[in-house]
């Protein structure tokens, strides 16, 4: 006996509105990823930023302390005192004056007695840390002039130099104590990609020379 088999009925397929709810879903479900991708894309770069921030504060902590140390007093602001001069013999025995500008500006200098020889009068240099934007780049940089630094790390009295010494500063203030010997300085950077700005950091600096009345 001949069994005769019925085709079987084609299974439906998606229908257009099916189609579009599917399409609508996976384009909110590849937005929300890519809005996560983004976010942790952002948080790492913020966090690899702070931690390369860290390490050049920590840098810079180390060689303005350096720096501090040569020095016998510290002035804020654009203009330094009229008894500060570079080159100038200066008063003995005292190696400084107190002369100073204190209170907070955007630039700090830094007066550093040289010795030209045994029992002489000690000649004045002046080292000046300040912002200014670069003008290829667009980022404001941490400048430094003043006396060069000689192979051996110490000072160059002869050889009076400029230099970078980090770009990317959203906040560079200098607030000098009245003794004129401390300084804070308080220090921002820019996080690239609109990234924001880093939290303040503050450095206290401390004369190394000592000052005699």
């Amino acid at each position: 006996m001949t069994h005769l088999h019925r085709p079987h009925a084609a299974s439906p397929g998606f229908t257009l509105v099916e189609l579009l709810v599917g399409v609508v879903v996976g384009g909110i479900a590849l937005a929300s990823i890519a809005s996560v991708a983004v976010s942790h894309i952002r948080t790492t770069s913020r966090v690899t930023w702070n931690t390369q921030v860290q390490r050049d504060i920590a840098k810079m902590n180390s060689f303005l302390a350096v720096e501090s140390r040569e020095a016998c007093a510290f002035s804020a602001g654009a203009a330094a005192p009229t008894d500060w001069v570079n080159g100038a013999t200066m008063p003995t025995p005292s190696p400084c004056t107190t002369a100073c500008t204190t209170g907070a500006a955007n630039e700090v200098r830094l007066l550093v007695p040289f010795n030209t020889g045994p029992n002489a009068a000690p000649i004045s240099r002046v080292i000046r840390f300040y912002t200014a934007v670069n003008g290829t780049t667009g980022l404001t940089e941490l400048r430094r002039d003043g006396p060069g630094i000689a192979a051996n790390g110490q000072l160059n009295a002869t050889n009076l130099t400029g230099s970078v010494l980090v770009d990317g500063v959203n906040t560079f203030t200098a607030n000098v104590s009245p003794d004129c010997r401390t300084v804070t300085l308080q220090l921002s950077f820019d996080v690239p990609n609109n990234g924001g700005t880093t939290p303040l950091e503050s450095i206290t600096l401390t004369t190394g020379v000592r000052m005699f009345s």
